[in-house]
């Protein structure tokens, strides 16, 4: 693999790149049973103009990287990247993917379906943001999913359509892995090889038809009604909503107790009272007499 990074780019940095990618393609051929033909470029943008000459041709303006299979080539743009999320090493995992898929395709003549091609790379990459599970739950809930056919050739240009489509893809492959095993999607690639169609290839691999697949995948991520009115009172309170709301919860039970408190000492000062007004009429009797004794 060769490397090609900024001026300045530190000696232990590029040592950890290499390890990043080494590691990759490790996974991917135990992955795809697959192996380059030639050895890959890595190229460290500055920027998105930068990614874009090396690209020659449209490039959305969140790309964070890039991998271009036919050069064997992969562009990150160092711009975008953090250091949670969308970790350097993280979209380095990420484009590797692309390139040894894109190299299967080619040597393959076939082309995944993108949202398959997308869902192993992320899942691959572990490139998840904190708001992952929250936000494809969010999606089933506002019935925003897409049909998995709509995705197959491209996805959405726009920012937000483009992040459901991805959330999507990811857990789709999440969801076949999780049910039938990390072989699941190895099987699947061998069989699509060699299979008409990658329908064909779902179906002799995990022995339903797409449309069921899609289903029972959707009904595990369907929220019940419980939690969908969790979500419900997540969104409609902001964190200093809540916080006030918790105050004005404390309040209002504060002054119940003041109230029970008060209604306490309220009946005592009565009773009090009460015992007092039955023993003074004795006092004052009693004086009466020692009075008329005495004028006696």
């Amino acid at each position: 693999m060769s490397l090609s990074v900024p001026s300045g780019y530190s000696e232990k940095g590029i040592k950890r790149l290499q390890e990043a990618y080494q590691k990759m393609a490790k996974r991917m051929v135990e992955l795809s049973g697959f192996y380059l033909v030639q050895r890959p470029s890595i190229v460290l943008c500055l920027n998105h103009e930068e990614m874009l000459r090396l690209a020659q041709g449209d490039l959305p303006e969140w790309a964070l990287g890039m991998a271009i299979p036919e050069k064997f080539l992969v562009a990150i743009n160092l711009s975008k990247v953090d250091m949670i999320s969308n970790n350097l090493y993280a979209v380095i995992r990420h484009e590797v993917c692309h390139l040894y898929l894109g190299a299967w395709e080619q040597a393959h003549q076939k082309m995944l379906p993108l949202w398959f091609n997308e869902g192993i790379a992320q899942w691959v990459s572990g490139a998840l943001h904190w708001t992952y599970q929250e936000d494809i739950l969010e999606s089933i809930a506002l019935r925003k999913t897409m049909p998995f056919s709509s995705l197959k050739s491209k996805f959405p240009k726009s920012p937000g359509r483009a992040k459901q489509a991805y959330l999507q893809s990811r857990s789709m492959v999440g969801y076949i892995v999780e049910n039938y095993g990390t072989n699941g999607i190895k099987y699947l690639l061998s069989a699509y090889s060699t299979c008409p169609s990658f329908e064909d290839a779902v179906e002799k691999t995990l022995g339903i038809d797409f449309a069921t697949l899609q289903s029972e995948w959707k009904s595990t991520i369907t929220p019940v009604a419980w939690w969908f009115w969790i979500w419900q009172l997540r969104h409609l309170f902001s964190l200093f909503t809540a916080m006030a709301f918790l105050v004005l919860v404390a309040y209002i039970l504060q002054k119940k107790k003041s109230k029970k408190i008060f209604a306490a000492w309220k009946e005592e000062e009565i009773a009090a009272m009460m015992v007092s007004s039955q023993a003074s009429p004795i006092k004052m009797t009693i004086v009466r007499d020692e009075e008329e004794v005495s004028e006696r």
